[in-house]
């Protein structure tokens, strides 16, 4: 039998639950314009901007720092070896595809995303996460199912979806 686990973040806002919420709900393809770096596309594929049922295409990039180690050998005139470890830290992007289709509740200012397409779902069978706003606060919590039994938590996107939820707060609040 399948074995569903919840991964539950959450982080303290400023701006009002209303335009917090209505962002998402209406203003996420926004996301590409506010942070660049993170989020290369969001498109409408299918229904209408907002609506329940409708689908989109997500391209962003987790942003991750690869470290490796190198061994470099120097010969000396004492034909001692010598073996020198460096790290090295290399940024790179890992761009990632999602589709994700849309559905909310306007009483609970509940937004979820079901994964139905994308390289999320190389990890997991079922991916899907839900944003609550309330005054003050926004919860983010993911439900997925592991494709293997050695696919990781999803950690990197709680973290990410966090970062988002803190930056783009300080954006609605000056916007």
């Amino acid at each position: 039998m399948a074995q569903i686990d919840a991964l539950v973040a959450s982080t303290e806002i400023s701006s009002s639950t209303d335009k917090f919420y209505g962002f998402f709900r209406n203003d996420m393809s926004e996301l590409v314009n506010v942070f660049p770096d993170s989020y290369k596309s969001v498109e409408l594929i299918h229904g209408e901007e907002g609506s329940v049922g409708s689908v989109k295409l997500w391209t962003y990039v987790l942003g991750k720092t690869v470290q490796i180690n190198s061994s470099i050998v120097a010969m000396l005139e004492s034909f001692e070896s010598l073996y020198l470890i460096q790290r090295v830290s290399i940024e790179c992007e890992v761009g990632e595809r999602v589709k994700l289709e849309i559905d909310a509740n306007e009483g609970e200012r509940s937004i979820t995303f079901k994964a139905i397409e994308g390289d999320v779902l190389l990890l997991y069978k079922n991916y899907k996460f839900t944003i609550d706003v309330s005054d003050g606060s926004v919860q983010w919590t993911i439900e997925y199912e592991k494709a293997f039994a050695t696919s990781p938590p999803p950690d990197a996107y709680a973290g990410f979806a966090i970062m988002t939820f803190k930056l783009l707060d300080l954006y609605l609040l000056s916007h």
